[in-house]
């Protein structure tokens, strides 16, 4: 590897050779050097041209003076869906397709409208250290302020539901209902209900999304405690008699597994308890006890939920559920019984011990065996209430792993992961990965896991109706200096994401048999990634967090405005060819308009380093450009 490159405090680029393919690498990123150059063309170079041209016409001249073929690099076109990816007209009547969010991660103005602390807003501010970045969801993207504009959004791409989640203390400020009700919150929940049914989008609501009341956490600890039980139907009773006239799809709990094992086995979410032994610097929990308790009161509000659901004359046609967040598993040795064995224990113990109860009235035998006394059980009542609680199971996916079989497990150190018995593996034992590793450390494209985890619910759980409630690619935030060397709103990985996993989703539904019904792409926007902060984007809108959270479609908004358009043509005929290839053109032109006031260009402009990029950027190229040439000749 070749250090080629520096300009001054700002940018380190290499020039790698890897299969006679040049590729530049920057901030640790490697990118083929055409893909990078295209990108940087059209963020630095068309920004003051009169007339834009397309990336077509923009690459095939860069190509002409480097004697390089220019057929597979067209990126601005790849807004277009390919034959792989069908369309929306492929996909059942009345599949629905749309984006997610949830309040903490959105909407902002946590001291408006009479809203109580949440969880999430005690954890973060007085606790900035857990985040990545030190920051909170006070601002987030201010959804609470631009819920129209954001919702013209959804209606410009498409997108025929939305899934969003109601903020407990926003409706129901000191946590009980007989407390108060905040009726400025339950306005602006009606108002964002009302002006999706305007834009023809469904609603999807997540009753909770983890912000439980900060005064209930600190009165009796909040789900450690079954005294939510009730609290949680009263609330939840509250929203179907407020939101239930207009609103039919309902989900009570998003993630439990997140929440009982990130919150109370490695206390790396709020509350943040865990045991000494996971963590050292941890003031208060039990590990391998607590996120047990917390998760069976879950299941129990949820039942209990579900029962005044279902007595709510004002909801029709409703249907309820709970959105999992299951991993596909892949053994670590496939020889191996041990590890074979260990990916369907670890499959009880992602979705099964959330969702079993819920399909049989029990947790799985594998959990009950290997936890002991330590996992709750249900009485018979408890149990009839839950066994078919859940109109439709939710399906949150977003990477697979293989797992490894454990024998050795200190007994007196109980965690989730030792309970399971397996260690998690980002390679097999051959040393390779599950698919292409995506924008984060255990994060990989892998469609095929999706399409998996739908056969096994179909298998185990009798074929259910099944939501995909969220599904997306997260890329890791610009460097501390606030400088994205790839244009963000050109985000190809994200693209090739989401419409592998939509194939996968036409698959299952059409090769397999399985029941899904919906695909919520999380997120529209980039967001408030929990304690990862503002450092993990996963929008197919970019936020420019530092100029005003201005909003930008990126190269995955087009594409999938294209792919959800509800007017398909045959494009057989080679009239309509000649318009697809025209409306390819247009959403190049879209995108590159989209990116001319992106942060890249408003960071590198400030910091006066432009004049120096551009030249270092003819250098590279010309340079490149000559080696090329003359490799060319060679042949």
């Amino acid at each position: 590897m070749l250090k080629f490159l520096k300009v001054t405090g700002l940018i380190d680029i290499f020039l790698i050779s890897k299969q006679e393919r040049l590729y530049l690498k920057i901030y640790n990123q490697e990118k083929l050097f055409q893909d990078l150059l295209i990108i940087i063309i059209s963020s630095f170079l068309l920004q003051d041209l009169p007339h834009q041209n397309s990336s077509a016409e923009i690459w095939k001249s860069f190509c002409l003076q480097t004697r390089q073929n220019p057929t597979n690099m067209t990126h601005l076109q790849r807004t277009y869906p390919t034959s792989m990816s069908k369309g929306r007209a492929s996909f059942p009547k009345g599949f629905l397709f749309g984006t997610a969010s949830s309040s903490y991660q959105y909407e902002g103005a946590v001291t408006e409208g009479k809203r109580g602390q949440s969880m999430w807003d005690h954890f973060s501010n007085r606790f900035p250290h857990r985040i990545s970045d030190n920051k909170n969801g006070n601002e987030a993207v201010d959804f609470f302020h631009r819920y129209k504009e954001d919702i013209k959004r959804m209606k410009d791409i498409n997108m025929d539901s939305f899934r969003l989640s109601i903020a407990w203390p926003r409706v129901i400020p000191y946590g009980k209902r007989e407390r108060g009700v905040s009726e400025e919150g339950i306005k602006f929940y009606n108002d964002v209900i009302d002006e999706l049914l305007a834009n023809e989008i469904t609603p999807l609501v997540t009753i909770f999304h983890w912000d439980t009341p900060q005064d209930l956490e600190d009165e009796y600890g909040g789900f450690l405690s079954e005294q939510i039980i009730d609290d949680f139907r009263d609330y939840a009773s509250l929203c179907f008699e407020r939101f239930g006239d207009r609103v039919s799809l309902w989900c009570t709990l998003n993630e439990p597994w997140v929440y009982s094992v990130a919150g109370y086995d490695t206390g790396r979410k709020a509350p943040g308890r865990c045991s000494k032994y996971v963590n050292g610097a941890s003031t208060a929990g039990m590990s391998g006890y607590e996120a047990y308790i917390v998760s069976h009161n879950m299941l129990l509000a949820h039942a209990e939920a579900v029962q005044v659901f279902r007595k709510c004359d004002n909801i029709k046609n409703g249907q309820i559920g709970i959105a999992h967040n299951p991993l596909w598993y892949e053994p670590y040795d496939p020889s191996d019984p041990d590890d074979v064995e260990g990916c369907n224990r670890a499959m009880d113990f992602m979705i099964g011990w959330h969702h079993h109860p819920t399909a049989y009235g029990d947790y799985p035998e594998s959990m009950k065996k290997s936890c002991g006394d330590r996992l709750p059980s249900f009485t018979p009542e408890q149990s009839k209430k839950l066994i078919g609680s859940c109109d439709y199971v939710g399906i949150n996916y977003y990477s697979s792993l293989f797992v490894k079989s454990i024998k050795n497990v200190d007994p007196t150190q109980p965690t989730w992961r030792t309970d399971q018995g397996v260690d998690w593996m980002k390679t097999n034992i051959d040393g390779k990965q599950i698919a292409k590793q995506g924008g984060s450390e255990w994060s990989f494209t892998y469609p095929t896991g999706l399409r998996n985890v739908l056969k096994y619910m179909k298998k185990n759980y009798e074929n259910p109706r099944i939501i995909i409630t969220e599904n997306g690619y997260g890329e890791v935030a610009e460097q501390s200096q606030g400088l994205f060397m790839y244009n963000p709103s050109i985000d190809t990985e994200r693209l090739e994401y989401i419409e592998g996993h939509i194939h996968a989703i036409h698959q299952a539904i059409y090769e397999d048999g399985v029941r899904v019904e919906g695909y919520y792409v999380w997120s529209l926007l980039d967001n408030f990634e929990w304690n990862s902060g503002y450092g993990v984007r996963y929008g197919l809108y970019y936020i420019d967090f530092k100029d005003g959270l201005k909003r930008f479609p990126k190269m995955s908004a087009l594409w999938l405005r294209e792919f959800l358009k509800f007017d398909q043509e045959d494009e057989s005929s080679s009239s309509l060819a000649s318009n697809k290839e025209e409306k390819k053109e247009s959403y190049g032109k879209q995108l590159l308009h989209s990116v001319q006031d992106s942060q890249l260009v408003h960071s590198i402009k400030d910091s006066g380093a432009l004049p120096a990029v551009l030249g270092s950027l003819f250098v590279v190229t010309a340079t490149v450009g000559t080696s090329l040439f003359f490799k060319g000749s060679n042949n």
